[in-house]
């Protein structure tokens, strides 16, 4: 069992933790809960300086004999891999036992289930400062929130989320499959009540406020730390700024009581005993002093800051030479102790050492501890920003380190320039560098990361020359199979197999695995994939082999790869599963280049399944949130310019145009269909007959060449809607092959059956059967499809077809109107069952008046009744 950590209180202590009842209690209750052995998870959340801390201490005293595991985080320039569990375990010889000297994140979790199963008792684990953690310590307390309900035991979550946004890896603690998303405690700041009662017991014991209630509790915003700094400061300057309060009272102090905030003040977590005596040991006095202030919190194992308010106060307050030779000071002090690596680095940065940053950024990107690519791109910052003492060779591989790490961040502009940047250190050495080759194929591989293939295939053609006389090399396979991929982009589709099959049988007789799954799945796509003897054969066999390696990057291009096959032959549902199962294996082992493209993925397939508005939100936040994700970008612009030609958007032309530029520049097959196609739609909606020829003729051949069936047969839909002759080829899609074979009702079936709404509507709309024509513009309707909806419209009315039914009413921009607020409440209503008359009794209103509302429903959801109502508002994501 690990040990317990006890907190005494006293009734009068917790008389003053004012207006925290309500969040103790939950606390409490969730910990009653997990003693009966229903566990669960809490998140308490809130600024810096509600409590969260005091909150979670007074808690703990709660808790009797329970064991508990603490860890923090802290604001590091890398967070500390794994830095709480790793607290924990230093602090609890029952986990360390379980532990090997440098644990990964399989073995720790592996302990700390061991340790909450086999605890024989309830256990509370508390991870304070979360918004300070790296991704693998999130993806651990994620593992716990999920497996927690079933154990006797509570996860307590302290997090900043006021500095966290959206796309911060600590959000997804807050969330998860049902029944395992933590509970969320909110702290909120004091009431003035509670700030005149703290003030009403400073002046209980003959002392003086620095300031009255009502302008501390406006100064402070009700934020229990400053609300107390500034009852205790009677510095005048508090009134400016709070933080000033602070920093007053360390001015109070005397040079020595000083100099030891300072010190403290670069230290995030304080200083044990022995860094403290290292650091103050001719200091005692002044030490005791800057205790005794009220600045500091002391344990008999640490001290430090009582918040990182007053650590901040004290840090900024000092001048920009003070900041460094009290950094140098504390460096000089852990040199040698054995402390956090990271924390002397950060150290070595404050003090502007950047010689000896560097230096601790390489042995750091020596260690094993270093391997999440968000982590080493940090590091390799520092690294190379001073690199000056190290030889050229490890300059080299240190700059294309960070063009690997760079891709996978995506971060590719600059991950191209290292790339450039080693191989023309390597280039510049007397003789040929064993690690030119490579480099070079490090610089291939950014360069087609980017879309410049043509470069990237003369970067290649290099290096083949330089490993032609390394027959048993991986590197050499790992070329040829880049080589391969070329062909493919270039459509040598025989070339590529070639290619393929050559890297495929070098990778099995040496057992290089990683080689061979990449291999295996190029050679499905050059095959055509699923529904092909080879291909499919190939896929089933890369996916079974990706499934057991560990941290392959080519499984995770595979999983997205056999997805986009899959919607290809007009299977979404397994097209979905894959992507689904890319961007978790991606997101799990730090690939954001390819969690990007595998989400941009699932975009495609959920947008071919009618989801247009969570397509058009995941793309959006997708291009807005990547700081450089390269050419994957394409494939995301030309779907969010398909959603928007279809919509009337005016942005759409623009849109359309440059991703073609792009695609064209780019060269791939995957980007030309895509943005090939909505560049064919929008000419399409825009009615210019003959340029729509001559483009969709050139998709057609595009498709040919590269044996993209579904470009070409979607090519051929397009040339037979303007009238052309046109038939089915070998190869061609069932689907598409219906339809150019002239049997609409047939692959309207299809498309219906596999699950793909719009291009089951630009069947149906092809009848001459008015019911099933006018089904299809409901379709298009429902999807928001507003423009391809008018111009269908047009269609049948231009074919004869009578009473086509009207659109949504839409504003003089175009788009549908939303529902007001009373409307919408009315529309909830409806949908849970409510009668007119129910609806009005809750809502305290005249049944006329309902009745008025669902009039004007109706009418604004071109729904004949009710249920149409709620149909159409749930497909809009109105409900």
């Amino acid at each position: 069992m690990a040990d317990s950590v006890r907190v005494d209180r006293t009734a009068d202590d917790d008389k003053r933790l004012l207006e925290r009842d309500a969040e103790l209690d939950q606390l409490r209750g969730a910990f009653g809960a997990a003693r009966n052995g229903a566990g669960g998870s809490v998140v308490v959340c809130g600024a810096a300086g509600t409590g969260k801390t005091r909150l979670v201490e007074w808690f703990l005293g709660h808790v009797g004999d329970a064991s508990v595991l603490v860890g923090g985080c802290d604001d590091l320039l890398a967070p500390r891999p794994l830095g709480p569990f790793r607290d924990m375990a230093r602090a609890n010889p029952a986990l360390a036992d379980r532990l090997p000297a440098e644990p990964d994140r399989e073995e720790l979790l592996s302990a700390l289930m061991g340790a909450l199963e086999g605890s024989g008792g309830p256990t509370v684990v508390i991870v304070e400062d979360a918004h300070w953690a790296d991704d693998a310590t999130i993806d651990i307390l994620r593992y716990l929130a999920r497996r927690v309900p079933a154990l006797p035991a509570l996860l307590v979550i302290t997090l900043r989320d006021t500095e966290i946004d959206d796309r911060h890896p600590a959000n997804n603690v807050l969330a998860g499959p049902a029944g395992t998303i933590p509970t969320r405690i909110d702290l909120h700041p004091l009431s003035l009540a509670a700030v005149t009662e703290l003030a009403d017991d400073i002046r209980a014991v003959g002392l003086e406020p620095g300031l009255e209630a009502d302008a501390v509790h406006r100064i402070a915003g009700g934020n229990p730390f400053l609300v107390s700094q500034l009852l205790a400061s009677d510095s005048p300057r508090a009134i400016d700024l709070a933080k000033e309060s602070l920093l007053a009272r360390s001015h109070q102090l005397s040079t020595e009581g000083q100099l030891v905030l300072r010190m403290l003040s670069v230290l995030p977590d304080g200083a044990d005993p022995t860094l403290a005596r290292r650091l103050f040991g001719d200091r005692s006095a002044g030490l005791r002093e800057a205790e005794a202030s009220g600045l500091l919190r002391s344990t008999p194992t640490r001290i430090r800051f009582g918040h990182e308010l007053g650590r901040s106060a004290v840090f900024e307050g000092m001048s920009f030479g003070e900041r460094m030779d009290t950094a140098d000071r504390a460096v000089d002090a852990l040199a040698g102790s054995g402390a956090d690596p990271l924390l002397l680095l950060r150290l070595a940065q404050d003090a502007g050492d950047g010689q000896r940053a560097a230096a601790l950024a390489v042995d750091l990107l020596e260690g094993a501890e270093t391997a999440e690519p968000q982590e080493r791109w940090r590091l390799l910052a520092v690294a190379l920003a001073a690199p000056a003492g190290l030889p050229p060779e490890r300059v080299a591989d240190l700059h294309r380190s960070a063009a690997e790490v760079g891709r996978w961040t995506n971060r590719h502009r600059e991950a191209l320039g290292h790339a450039e940047r080693a191989v023309e250190i390597l280039s510049e050495l007397d003789g040929i560098h064993p690690s030119l080759a490579a480099a070079l194929v490090t610089l291939a591989d950014a360069r087609a990361s980017i879309g410049s293939h043509n470069r990237a295939g003369e970067t290649l053609g290099r290096a083949e020359a330089l490993l032609a006389e390394r027959p048993d090399d991986e590197l050499r396979v790992e070329m040829n199979t880049m080589l391969a991929s070329a062909a493919l982009v270039a459509g040598d589709l025989d070339l590529a197999i070639e290619r393929l099959d050559r890297s495929i049988d070098e990778a099995e007789t040496n057992g290089w695995s990683a080689e061979l799954v990449r291999a295996l799945g190029l050679r499905a796509v050059a095959l055509g994939g699923p529904m092909t003897a080879g291909g499919d054969d190939d896929l089933v066999r890369a996916l079974r082999l990706g499934r057991r390696e560990c941290r392959s990057r080519a499984h995770a291009t595979n999983l997205r790869l056999f997805s986009m096959l899959h919607l290809r032959n007009g299977q979404p549902s397994p097209a979905l599963d894959l992507a689904d199962e890319a961007t978790r294996y991606a997101c799990e082992h730090g690939f954001e280049d390819l969690r990007f493209a595998a989400r941009v993925q699932r975009a495609v397939v959920i947008l071919e399944q009618g989801r247009t508005k969570e397509a058009e939100a995941t793309l959006t936040e997708l291009l807005d949130g990547a700081p450089d994700p390269g050419a994957s970008a394409i494939v995301a612009e030309a779907g969010l310019a398909a959603i928007w030609t279809r919509r009337g958007d005016p942005r759409a032309a623009e849109r359309v145009e440059s991703v073609w530029s792009a695609a064209l520049a780019v060269g791939d097959v995957e980007s030309l269909a895509a943005a090939g196609l909505v560049r064919a739609e929008h000419l399409w909606l825009e009615g210019g007959e003959e340029p729509l020829r001559r483009f969709a003729q050139r998709l057609v051949e595009l498709g040919r060449r590269h044996r993209h069936q579904q470009l070409r047969a979607d090519a051929l839909r397009v040339l037979q809607r303007l009238g052309d002759e046109v038939e089915p080829f070998d190869g061609c899609p069932a689907t598409q092959a219906a339809a150019l074979a002239g049997d609409h009702r047939l692959a309207a079936a299809r498309w219906q059956q596999s699950g793909q709404p719009h291009r089951q509507a630009l069947e149906l709309i092809e009848s001459m059967d008015a019911p099933i024509a006018f089904e299809g513009l409901r379709l298009l309707d429902r999807a928001g499809a507003v423009r391809t909806a008018d111009r269908a419209r047009h269609w049948l009315r231009t074919r004869g077809l009578h009473g086509v039914p009207r659109g949504p009413r839409k504003t003089a921009d175009g788009a549908i109107p939303t529902l007001t607020s009373r409307q919408a409440d009315v529309l909830c209503h409806i949908a849970e069952g409510l009668t007119n008359q129910q609806i009005a009794d809750e809502l305290f209103v005249a049944r006329r008046t309902v009745d008025s509302h669902v009039s004007a429903i109706l009418n604004r959801m071109n729904a004949n009744d009710r249920h149409e109502a709620v149909a159409e508002a749930r497909a809009r994501g109105l409900l």
